[in-house]
């Protein structure tokens, strides 16, 4: 699944503030704005998330805690808690944006082979030059996929099917040791 998004277009903004920057960001705040922050009681903790509203009542920005240092889990929970949409997170710093996008799409990993119906949740991010990222993603949850699966549905036999998808995939080529080939190449554990 596509963690991030296409365009810009229609993105509410995530605005990433710290427990410094929070006082300065709300004075420069409408009163109501300012107000629904003192009642909420957000604080700017990291991974803290405060909606705010316009006038009209539907959701205009997105407030989230983060560390002094830039931390990539400080937005993991953002996929799984923001409601239906698409994002885009304020920051002056591409970096900052490309690690809190990673901990975003990181933090919607499910294992869920086993279910019989995948609920997705439709939140997307935009990140400007998101396809690294997408890329990054994709590999860390086929490998966290692996981990995951009981040994017995994941056999050599199981695993070398995987490789040999993502070599058939990418054009690479595949060489296998297998068998008595194992101990002669130094690999008797493996042979075992």
């Amino acid at each position: 699944m596509p963690h991030f998004a296409r365009s810009s277009t229609n993105t509410l903004p995530i605005i990433p503030l710290s427990k410094d920057d929070l006082s300065q960001w709300c004075k420069k705040q409408r009163k109501e704005i300012q107000s629904w922050v003192l009642t909420t009681g957000f604080k700017a903790s990291p991974g803290e998330t405060c909606l705010i509203s316009g006038l009209d009542g539907r959701l205009e920005k997105v407030l989230v805690g983060v560390s002094d240092d830039v931390n990539i889990w400080d937005c993991s929970n953002l996929s799984q808690e923001l409601p239906e949409g698409t994002y885009r997170l304020q920051s002056k710093k591409s970096s900052d944006i490309e690690r809190w996008a990673l901990g975003w799409a990181l933090g919607s990993y499910h294992f869920d082979r086993y279910k019989g119906t995948k609920s997705v949740k439709k939140t997307k991010l935009f990140v400007p030059q998101s396809s690294k990222l997408e890329s990054i993603v994709q590999s860390i949850f086929l490998t966290r996929d692996l981990i995951n699966t009981p040994a017995e549905d994941m056999s050599p036999a199981d695993l070398e099917n995987t490789a040999r998808g993502i070599a058939k995939k990418y054009n690479a080529k595949i060489n296998l040791i297998i068998g008595e080939d194992l101990r002669k190449k130094n690999y008797p554990a493996i042979h075992a």
